[in-house]
């Protein structure tokens, strides 16, 4: 078996046949033999004729109770025996006829994905939110956050080598698979190739969920992506937030009540920690990837290899030591009867300074224990 196409369908009685007798011609064009391949169909729960259909036009017919696009695809996938998967949509808004224009570069690729986004898409063939808002918005996106070379991350025509697919190990059930496919496959440097390809105007309703959908592959992205979702906003917070509150507690008393206040002071508080909170959640995700997924990450691997808990702890207790010697200062100074936000600017700041001690140390055992496997 050379090459098995996965179609997800659900109640896609106008179009799964049609989309069934594109393949077979595309194929029979490329020299293909009956016997070299196989075209699986997998109802997702269809209440139509949708699986009789494809049936009769010679496709083996899977069900898969789990409702869902990702679990469609990833039933199919599980059953696909050929050496090159091909995955499309059931709704005939790809061109299977267009298959050659994938198939020839899978040889020298892993996964060649088709590209709508061209002179070629036809129009009304997708909605003006999803093609100039949506679509464009994660797929910059995905270039920003993991470099993926790609200008139409959620395409579902794609050519896969089966080794290449295996090393994926999907999971999602949903719409995000196409951004889980492509994350996991940068990640790992798989060779990607990108064609141009016809975009048409699907035949029946529409499954999506804008809204719902969108967000499912935020989330894929977030979660594959602690750097945006911890590191960069905590270091913003944490830089912003400290030198604010040691600003406000060497500054003048005057200077103090004009400009900042007790609630400034407060606030200050609160991102300093909050930063410093969402850093170290960053810290244990890349921990958890680098022990339990065989990720690499130098920085932090640095971290584990030359910060020990004996260090951490004593760099913890060392800003510990800082908010206790602040707030003795303060406790010394309180009969000279000093400017109420003087004093209230030095007792946060001491707070917080053990706080963020505390943090410290409490982090050096999490640390040691998520790299504990090391």
């Amino acid at each position: 078996m050379k090459y098995s196409l996965v179609l997800p369908c659900k109640d896609e009685e106008q179009s799964v046949g049609v989309c069934i007798k594109k393949a077979q011609d595309a194929l029979r064009k490329l020299h293909i033999q009956k016997e070299e391949y196989e075209i699986i169909v997998v109802d997702n729960n269809s209440v139509d004729h949708s699986a009789t259909i494809a049936a009769a036009q010679g496709a083996s017919v899977l069900r898969e109770p789990v409702q869902g696009y990702g679990a469609a695809l990833l039933r199919g996938f599980r059953q696909a025996k050929g050496e090159y998967i091909i995955m499309c949509d059931a709704d005939n808004t790809y061109d299977l006829e267009e298959l050659p224009l994938l198939i020839k570069h899978v040889t020298t690729h892993d996964i060649v994905v088709g590209n709508r986004f061209n002179k070629r898409m036809k129009p009304h063939a997708m909605p003006l939110m999803h093609r100039y808002i949506g679509n464009p918005f994660f797929s910059r996106l995905s270039r920003l956050f993991f470099k993926i070379p790609c200008t139409d991350i959620h395409s579902g025509f794609r050519v896969m080598r089966r080794d290449a697919l295996q090393r994926l190990d999907l999971q999602s059930s949903g719409m995000e698979i196409s951004s889980e496919m492509l994350i996991k496959a940068t990640q790992l440097h798989l060779r990607i190739k990108e064609v141009n390809i016809t975009y048409s105007r699907r035949t029946g309703q529409s499954k999506m969920r804008s809204f719902n959908d969108g967000w499912r592959h935020l989330k894929m992205m977030l979660l594959y992506s602690p750097e945006y979702l911890f590191l960069f906003p905590g270091s913003v917070l944490a830089i912003v937030g400290m030198l604010a509150l040691i600003g406000l507690v060497i500054s003048s008393a005057v200077l103090q009540q004009r400009i900042a206040g007790i609630h400034f002071i407060i606030l200050s508080s609160i991102l300093a920690i909050l930063g410093y909170q969402l850093i170290l959640l960053w810290l244990y995700t890349k921990t958890y990837r680098i022990t339990q997924l065989h990720e690499q990450d130098r920085v932090v691997e640095y971290i584990h290899n030359n910060i020990t808990l004996e260090k951490t702890i004593s760099i913890g207790i060392g800003i510990v030591c800082v908010g206790i010697i602040a707030g003795a200062a303060l406790f010394i100074r309180w009969p000279q009867g000093n400017n109420l936000i003087d004093s209230v600017a030095f007792s946060i700041f001491a707070l917080t300074m053990i706080v963020i001690g505390v943090q410290t140390i409490a982090a050096g055992f999490m640390l040691s224990i998520l790299g504990n496997r090391r």
